[in-house]
């Protein structure tokens, strides 16, 4: 080999067969580096991946070949993945095993692989990767072959070509030390010491991070100083002679701890690198030998998939990549792990004091300082990066920052983020000052209204002067005001500046939009100002802690970490998520996040796992129901099934369940105690009738509000009065305790609302004008007695409730004290439907959307419930020995409660249609009665006599 380079090989063919060098990559990982590259530069990829640039720039040129080859073997994506961790793991000096790289497998595996020891042996053949001690793993390995036609061959070197390259053999090799590392050693030994001299309290990352400096300065930037370096270093320079150090404040460049922390994000090992980091499962553990590390657990380590030849050539590594296979663990200079050294005296382990921990204490009060010093500056995430502590951690200790105040007298009061006493913007007092006169005067808002006071607000002090100092409003203003999105839809992505925008608004203007929302409602508030019910909801429940937050002029900030093409892959996955739903098929959790990881790589982002936390936030950001679907939709047949006046038992709600969810969930089973977990979710609506402040689903909201603008439409157009408007509802009585009913004692899961255990069944109804109409009571029996005390009477054999019943009840109160034309409202019961479609053009009827007359039905708001409240305390009081009180009795029962209502109710009547809006008699303040419960007094604040 020391003849002329420039003499083609055909010429000397045995040169070429002994001085061929193997390729030591794997055509993945030349892809994959290819790809960093391109996404990056090539000297960031050669610096994170340890590859010498001229190599990636050859691998470039080939990058046709090297995909041909990449689509050959056809090797997973997440494999290649797993072997780039495990050379970096590698390189920094880590002894992995196999049950560790299974490990690592698993947790980066997309598909349906099985991960065990076939599967490891054929992964270390797909690259290279040699069990320690051996040259193959279950038979002879084949050398890979260069090619030498579409892969350029790297410049000829100046120096001689390297030896052929050999497996290593099994018996122990050292690693090279850089030129010139003892004068480092000393000058860094130099250092520590002058440091300890001076009282100095030096951490392992301040000695690591200075001595990663000092080999960048001397010329060695890809050196990485980690736990196994720092103890090789502290051993070799404690065996220096005294004499050796001349510790000259002249001619030592002294730095405190903060100058050589201040280069810790410069010099962060690959293992800490955002980029590569694949997890904290390999963990050194410098209290272990190596040949004691994996002989407890009898697991058979690896060694790192290179040869020390490899790295000896010109354009293999750096030489940072030197590495060994050995079964005796190295220093990080080569040198073999010497016996720890003897006890020092008392004198000397004095002069080492300062520096010591203490017991139980990892860090030392000092560094835990510049960390939180730093955190104030940044945000968690990236001070952990910097520092290489965990972020948890970091958040702990910014928790805890009066302890340090309390260590540190003299940084009392610094430790305090700025924006934490961010002064208010005027744009923000503005608005602020807005809300509170609307609050305070009780004006009602609308959408239209808090968009337009928005784009006032920007006008008046200028968009540029908003985006600055008020970021908050005009995020708000561009994002949900002028897209009408709530927090959940889809961002859009091709107006926005790469980052994902959560709007952090101020205490002040959450205070007083939850103030607005209690006025009003809370689903209206939401859309009002576009902001999420839940939000709103949560923000009401912690009023004192925003107040004090006011109080103290502390304002939260919310760090945004997510770039522009993580969200378009994100909103890939949601696209392709969209389109099996509408193909009637709902992708698990799995599948979303199998294709999810596969969406990121083909987006640059290798790193990513999209665990199931990232399946959890990635479903809250589009809107996606992971628990609990369908259960709308199962909710309002049942509260449907209930307005039939029909009881439904727990076997129909099992049934409808697998009716309902089989549609998107193939081979759904509905268990028995599933019936039984959806009662308990939704007891406010199915255990007692529904007041008219408990929330529906939304979809009946819509129905509810839809349902309002039709029957105000309806009005005009017939031009009734108030008292030729109306509403009847049947009111079942239950007499006996044993009976249970349609009130709900709150002893069942779902009330009972059948009319077969009833005792009497009351026809109840009233106007607008605020009258309440003689009741109808239906009773069993063969009577023919039809009035008695002002009030009709039917009695019945089976007291049925058809159309028939219906129209005898419109014959003989309806007919009679209504004026013509007159405008009815009645729930979705059957027979009133059947009603309606006969009824007389005199009247018009209005049947309530189903599932829906809790809040749109003006005798089931208040007057039925009050009803039912009087006549129960009236059998009560009756005093007689029978559990079943004679029809006479039940029917002066009936009449003495329907005085009373006519009595003492004219205007809680009134209210009940005012509420349910049912009626609009022009009035602005008593149009804005809609929805508020408050309003109607309650079934029990007076005292029957």
């Amino acid at each position: 080999m020391k003849s002329d380079q420039n003499v083609p090989p055909a010429t000397k063919p045995e040169v070429q067969s002994t001085c061929a060098v193997p390729d030591p990559f794997p055509a993945s990982f030349k892809l994959f580096s290819i790809g960093v590259a391109e996404e990056k530069s090539v000297k960031e990829a050669s610096t994170l991946l340890s590859v010498d640039e001229s190599l990636i720039e050859q691998w470039i040129k080939g990058k046709l070949e090297i995909t041909r080859k990449v689509n050959a073997n056809n090797i997973p994506q997440w494999e290649t993945d797993v072997f780039v961790g495990v050379r970096r793991d590698a390189l920094a000096g880590h002894e992995i095993s196999v049950s560790d790289l299974m490990f690592r497998a698993e947790s980066l595996k997309v598909d349906e692989t099985s991960v065990n020891l076939q599967w490891s042996q054929r992964w270390c053949e797909r690259f290279g990767v040699l069990f320690k001690g051996t040259s193959r793993l279950s038979g002879p390995k084949p050398q890979p072959k260069e090619t030498p036609t579409t892969v350029p061959s790297p410049p000829a070197p100046t120096s001689p070509p390297p030896s052929p390259p050999t497996p290593p053999p099994a018996s122990r090799q050292r690693r090279t030390r850089f030129r010139g590392a003892s004068e480092i050693d000393l000058e860094l030994w130099t250092w520590y010491k002058k440091m300890q001299k001076k009282g100095r309290k030096l951490t392992k990352a301040i000695v690591c991070a200075r001595a990663q400096r000092l080999f960048q300065k001397h010329g060695h930037p890809e050196f990485r100083a980690g736990d196994g370096w720092h103890r090789a270093w502290k051993r070799r320079c404690e065996q220096l002679n005294p004499q050796d150090l001349s510790i000259d404040e002249q001619d030592i460049d002294v730095e405190d701890e903060s100058s050589a922390t201040s280069h810790l994000h410069q010099m962060t090992p690959p293992v800490q690198n955002s980029h590569m980091f694949y997890g904290s499962y390999w963990t050194d553990q410098p209290h272990m030998r190596g040949g004691d590390l994996h002989k407890s657990d009898g697991r058979q380590p690896i060694a790192p998939p290179f040869y020390d030849s490899y790295v000896n050539y010109d354009h293999g590594m750096t030489p940072a990549c030197t590495l060994e296979v050995s079964n005796q663990p190295y220093t990080d200079y080569g040198q073999p792990s010497a016996p720890p050294p003897p006890v020092e005296s008392s004198s000397n382990s004095n002069s080492s004091a300062p520096g010591q921990k203490k017991k139980n204490e990892r860090y030392l009060p000092d560094f835990k300082l510049q960390v939180v010093k730093y955190a104030l500056q940044s945000t968690f995430k990236k001070t952990a990066e910097h520092f290489g502590v965990h972020h948890s951690t970091v958040a702990e200790w910014c928790r805890d920052r009066e302890k340090l105040e309390r260590l540190f007298p003299q940084e009392k009061g610094c430790l305090v983020k700025n924006t934490e006493t961010t002064a208010v913007s005027p744009a923000e007092q503005m608005f602020v000052t807005w809300l509170t006169e609307c609050n305070a005067s009780g004006a009602k808002l609308d959408a239209a209204q808090v968009k337009e006071k928005v784009k006032e607000i920007i006008r008046y002090f200028g968009e540029d002067q908003v985006k600055a100092n008020c970021r908050w409003l005009y995020v708000w203003h561009k994002k949900r005001l002028e897209m009408e999105q709530m927090i959940e839809d889809l961002p859009e992505l091709q107006s926005s500046s790469g980052k994902e925008f959560r709007i952090a608004f101020p205490p002040a203007v959450k205070l007083e939009i939850v103030k607005v929302a209690e006025r009003l409602k809370f689903s209206e508030a939401s859309k009002y100002f576009q902001i999420d019910r839940n939000s709103l909801s949560d923000w009401s429940k912690t009023q004192d802690k925003l107040k004090a937050m006011v109080k103290e002029g502390k304002v939260r900030k919310k760090e945004v970490s997510k770039s522009k093409k993580a969200l378009e892959a994100e909103k890939e996955v949601y696209q392709w998520y969209q389109q099996c739903r509408n193909n009637g098929y709902k992708p698990g959790p799995n599948e979303v996040r199998a294709k999810a990881a596969e969406t990121y790589r083909r987006y640059g982002d290798t790193t990513m796992k999209c665990s199931i936390g990232w399946y959890s936030r990635w479903s809250r950001r589009f809107g996606i129901q992971l628990r609990y679907e369908k259960d709308d939709e199962i909710l309002e047949w049942v509260l449907a099934q209930l307005e039939q006046n029909r009881s439904v038992t727990h076997n129909e709600i099992q049934t409808q369940a697998i009716a309902t969810l089989s549609q998107t969930r193939t081979g759904f089973k509905c268990s028995a105690g599933w019936p039984i977990r959806f009662c308990k979710r939704h007891q406010a609506l199915l255990q007692k009738m529904p007041m008219l402040d408990t929330p529906l689903p939304a979809v009946l909201e819509e129905k509810i509000s839809s349902f309002r603008q039709e029957v105000q439409k309806l009005q005009e157009q017939f031009g009734v009065t108030s008292a030729a408007i109306g509403a009847m509802d049947e009111v079942p009585l239950y007499f006996s305790s044993g009976a249970g009913g349609g009130t709900g004692s709150g002893s069942l899961l779902v009330r009972r609302c059948g009319f077969e255990q009833a005792q009497a069944i009351v026809f109840l109804s009233c106007l607008s004008d605020g009258g309440v109409l003689p009741p109808l009571a239906l009773l069993k029996g063969s009577s023919s007695v039809s009035e008695v005390n002002g009030m009709f009477v039917l009695c019945q054999e089976e007291m049925k409730v058809d159309r028939s019943t219906v129209e005898y009840w419109a014959d003989r109160v309806w007919g009679r004290y209504v004026p013509s034309p007159s405008f009815l409202f009645l729930d979705s019961f059957e027979p009133h439907k059947q009603f309606a479609a006969s009824a007389s053009s005199d009247i018009k009827v209005s049947i309530t959307p189903p599932a829906c007359s809790s809040q749109t039905h003006p005798v089931v708001v208040w007057l039925r419930r009050k009803f039912q409240a009087l006549v129960n305390k009236m059998s009560l009081d009756r005093g007689s020995s029978r559990s079943i009180p004679t029809v006479q009795e039940m029917l002066e029962c009936i009449a003495a409660a329907w005085r009373h209502l006519q009595a003492t109710s004219h205007d809680a009547v009134q209210k009940s249609f005012a509420v349910t809006g049912a009626v609009l008699t022009g009035d602005p303040n008593e149009d804005d009665m809609v929805g508020k419960s408050e309003l109607l007094p309650s079934v029990d604040e007076d005292d029957f006599a």
